[in-house]
């Protein structure tokens, strides 16, 4: 038989436990959330919206993959867990356990885009996207293990909320740094030799730089008490050569002078022609 073993394992450690229709109702209604916002960002990918090479978009197809199928055994878990706890909330090993598999999964997708499947990616893009996306990692394993005592469908839609959000900033980190390689020759020391790559796509050669302000990465500077914006524009300078850039602004609130100032004091200078400043 084709695909035996996928067909063996099927199923195979399946246990009946009494299903919850609250729970189920509630789970659902977030899968429905989670899946709206895959399918808006996948079509923004496909309309012209935004430019991805496609070892960028298999970056975020990937993330996806593994994210889904991380959430439908949370979902799963929290219902075995609440059939068997008659307090209806979670322990620490719950919560413990959650962690673990967010973190199984996270290391799973990183393995296979700097180890199984390098060759399908840019190395350098890989490498410096990770570094971005470190304090996200962080943030979020923090957040889980905040959700001690919460009821098991609390819980749920408070992860289906995060790892949502988390992949709408993936989404920024990537468009930035996908228009930074797109723009500029990348030079990075291998064995003491410089290497330059220079990117393909030529729509980006003359295009400014930006940097996108989102309410998620201000929840994140604001908990961890660092500005997520500057350590991006940091790992940026590393690699490129950075003298203008612009400011998208997707949150409801006005720029914060300190930030511009801070951005300024970098050397870089900011196009406020072109940037969003205000709602």
């Amino acid at each position: 038989m084709p695909n035996g073993f996928r067909y063996d394992n099927f199923l195979k450690g399946y246990k009946f436990y009494a299903n919850s229709i609250e729970f189920r109702i509630s789970s659902s209604k977030s899968l429905e959330k989670w899946k709206n916002v895959q399918s808006f960002q996948l079509n923004q990918l496909i309309n012209g919206k935004f430019f991805f090479q496609q070892d960028r978009r298999e970056i975020l197809l990937l993330k996806y993959d593994i994210t889904s199928r991380l959430l439908y055994e949370i979902e799963n878990y929290c219902i075995e867990a609440s059939g068997q706890n008659v307090q209806g909330t979670a322990s620490r090993g719950d919560v413990d356990f959650i962690s673990t598999l967010v973190e199984k999964s996270s290391a799973r997708f990183r393995s296979i885009i700097t180890d199984e499947h390098k060759d399908n990616f840019n190395t350098e893009f890989v490498h410096t996207w990770l570094n971005l996306h470190e304090p996200v990692e962080t943030y979020k394993s923090d957040r889980i293990r905040s959700f001690l005592g919460q009821r098991y469908d609390m819980i749920f839609r408070s992860i289906v909320d995060l790892l949502t959000e988390t992949m709408q900033y993936t989404l920024v980190e990537i468009h930035e740094l996908d228009a930074l390689f797109c723009k500029s020759k990348f030079e990075y020391i291998e064995d003491n030799t410089k290497v330059t790559l220079d990117c393909n796509n030529s729509c980006f050669k003359t295009a400014i730089p930006f940097i996108i302000v989102s309410d998620f990465s201000n929840r994140i500077s604001a908990a961890m008490q660092m500005c997520l914006i500057i350590q991006r524009l940091e790992i940026y300078l590393e690699h490129f050569k950075i003298e203008t850039i612009y400011i998208k602004n997707y949150t409801d609130d006005v720029i914060d002078e300190d930030l511009i100032s801070k951005i300024e004091n970098m050397g870089i200078e900011i196009d406020f022609r072109k940037s969003i400043c205000r709602p």
